[in-house]
């Protein structure tokens, strides 16, 4: 396991977090950093989406309580 961690706090965008995590993938070294989702509490299928096309990338879940500071 790498020691540097990329974090990504979402809710409801789907869309953008995928072609961020494509644009990450494709001009970063993929391999010299753990990606980690914090999903808080999103409805439109976000973390379903990172985990069919990214299940190298983890995702944590929240309730939508986290909001900033969670």
């Amino acid at each position: 396991m790498n020691s540097t961690w990329v974090l990504i706090p979402v809710h409801n965008r789907r869309e953008t977090t995928l072609r961020c995590l494509n644009h990450l993938k494709r001009t970063q070294p993929w391999n010299q950093f753990e990606v980690l989702v914090i999903d808080d509490g999103s409805t439109d299928g976000t973390s379903e989406a990172i985990a069919a096309e990214f299940p190298e990338v983890t995702v944590v879940g929240g309730d939508g309580s986290l909001w900033w500071g969670g």
